[in-house]
């Protein structure tokens, strides 16, 4: 089955355009209705926007993570950094071990 380059252009603005400004809520709800896209993209876009939040780093990680994601590796190391860098050192160890 071909997909039209204009029907995949519409979806991922769609998406892209849902993803943003969500609340934790929504999007642990996109997740859970089957959106994992438009979750991962808003968790993804929570993360890049503010690098040192320490829960927007933790739930894109554990997302990624529960899909078995091969990215989760590297948003585990971006929260690592920032953990380390706001001094909770023992959270940080657990993580580490991630």
């Amino acid at each position: 089955m071909k997909v039209s380059p204009v029907l995949v252009i519409f979806t991922l603005t769609l998406v892209s355009s849902a993803a943003r400004g969500q609340s934790p809520d929504s999007i642990r709800q996109m997740e859970l209705s089957g959106d994992t896209m438009g979750a991962r993209i808003a968790l993804a876009r929570a993360a890049a926007s503010a690098p040192s939040s320490i829960p927007a780093l933790t739930a894109y990680a554990e997302f990624l993570d529960r899909y078995g994601d091969p990215a989760c590796r590297e948003a585990y190391g971006k929260l690592l950094t920032a953990l380390r860098n706001s001094g909770n050192t023992a959270r940080a160890g657990a993580i580490a071990g991630r």
